[in-house]
């Protein structure tokens, strides 16, 4: 179509340089070559890109495409798909296609020379791929017939924090399937017989209650009795103090050393044993400052409004004066580790090389940990600890033992636990009933308007009765 007769002998020259001359014709309608031309709105697929420079090749293979002709008259399609998306396009019938704009594909043949266009499969129609992705797809339909929860759990595990997801991984391990259990009496009782986790005298009450309801209501009530026992016997060693339930004066049943530790308890010892040789022990006890040199480090914690007027009102030269003062003592770090740590979801141990740890001493910090805290790791691999109500609980009981012991000395006695209640930030009724599961009794009575709740620990050690599962709900 153009030839050299096309330019000026200056545009010649100027071109001559550089530029080669170009031959254009059009191909003949019946040749072989019938391109198709595709695009990629949402852009080129990963396999056809070059990973390594201009030359480089991709690892994923490229996407397969198929060709084909629809049968309803709609037109021709181009599908591909590959390892991750769907490519789909529909162009209509060649004689539908009044689109004035066509696209033309052009070989050039370096050799002769020439450029050759050839139209554009079907009438020159580009087809503009739409990209899926499969895999989303299904996950679409999934979610149209999903429950809630299930919904809840999905969105948790995609978009949730790591806190969340182990939230809610532990509620749902938790959650009995009711389905299971309805229709099926004998489901739930044959799963917990099997479990590893049950302690084998919950095994043994479980079991007895199933032969009750298999012999008859009144059959073996004695074994079942014994199973609950033995049950809540294990609970008790597992939740009180080590305790001597045969002990025949009331200051025998429970060890404060046993409680603590021996190395808590020397800690705590030395500095009390230090007072004792003061004029006034209350005031020196409330005003030492252990080594004000590191500073608040190991500066001394304050002291609970009930533990201080309770030191104050101890006698210096009491028998057990010692003794109280210790468990005084003890008590009053216990509760400001306490108080400080109810609350976290996750307790970070002490600095390497510290003595005292925001005013306690170490010991008793770890003694505290060991005894009242569950260990574990958290999401960034630190080692720590974290109370549960189980060791919230726990840790209440050992407080107000040792506040019956600090007040009441050999008698073991309180004339009211409602100040140690108030500073512990618990209500006098719970305080109560933790007292009572420990053997106390306790009572409260009214005088000129005010309502005092006294505990005392009598020998022999006498534990409330359980309650078990008899015709009227009573042992």
């Amino acid at each position: 179509m153009s030839d050299s007769k096309s330019f000026s002998r200056r545009e010649k020259r100027k071109y001559s340089v550089k530029s080669k001359l170009v031959k254009i014709r059009v191909a003949a309608t019946d040749a072989l070559v019938d391109p198709l031309v595709c695009s990629f709105p949402g852009g080129l697929p990963s396999s056809l890109q070059a990973t390594n420079g201009s030359t480089g090749t991709s690892s994923v293979r490229p996407p397969k495409f198929l060709w084909r002709k629809s049968s309803k008259k709609s037109g021709v399609s181009l599908v591909g798909k590959d390892d991750a998306c769907l490519y789909e396009s529909q162009a209509p019938e060649e004689k539908q296609d009044k689109r004035r704009t066509k696209l033309c594909v052009g070989v050039f043949d370096k050799k002769k020379g020439t450029l050759t266009l050839h139209q554009a499969a079907s009438n020159g129609t580009v087809f503009a791929l739409q990209q899926s992705v499969p895999s989303y797809l299904e996950q679409e339909s999934k979610i149209a017939t999903m429950t809630a929860a299930d919904t809840r759990r999905a969105l948790f595990e995609d978009f949730g924090s790591a806190k969340k997801r182990k939230v809610l991984r532990s509620q749902e391990a938790n959650r009995v399937d009711v389905d299971a259990v309805i229709g099926a009496g004998n489901l739930m009782v044959d799963s917990f017989l099997k479990g590893e986790s049950m302690s084998e005298s919950n095994r043994l009450a479980v079991e007895e209650r199933r032969n009750r309801a298999e012999q008859g209501e009144d059959a073996n009530i004695a074994n079942i009795q014994d199973a609950v026992d033995t049950a809540t016997r294990e609970w008790r060693q597992s939740f009180l103090p080590t305790y001597d339930q045969n002990a025949v004066e009331s200051h025998e049943v429970y060890n404060a050393r046993d409680m603590v530790g021996d190395e808590a308890w020397g800690q705590v010892s030395r500095v009390v044993e230090a007072c004792m040789n003061k004029p006034n022990v209350a005031a020196a006890l409330l005003n030492d400052v252990s080594d004000e040199e590191e500073h608040d480090d190991r500066k001394r914690g304050e002291w609970n409004k009930s533990i201080e007027v309770l030191i104050r009102d101890v006698p210096a030269d009491g028998p057990w004066a010692k003794q109280q003062l210790k468990c005084a003592v003890v008590l009053n770090h216990f509760v400001n580790l306490y108080l400080k740590n109810q609350r976290r979801r996750f307790i970070r141990p002490p600095p390497e090389g510290k003595s005292h740890w925001f005013g306690t001493p170490v010991a008793v910090v770890y003694s505290f940990l060991d005894t009242f805290a569950t260990q574990l790791t958290n999401d960034d691999g630190e080692s720590g600890h974290v109370m549960s109500k189980a060791n919230k609980d726990k840790c209440l009981v050992h407080m107000l033992l040792l506040w019956v012991m600090a007040e009441g000395g050999k008698t073991m006695k309180s004339m009211n636990i409602k100040s140690i209640a108030d500073d512990l930030q618990t209500d006098v009724k719970d305080a109560s009933h933790l007292l009572r599961l420990a053997g106390c009794t306790v009572k409260a009575s009214q005088k000129t308007g005010q309502t005092k709740t006294s505990a005392i620990l009598l020998a022999p050690l006498k534990f409330p009765v359980p309650k078990s599962g008899g015709r009227r709900g009573k042992a």
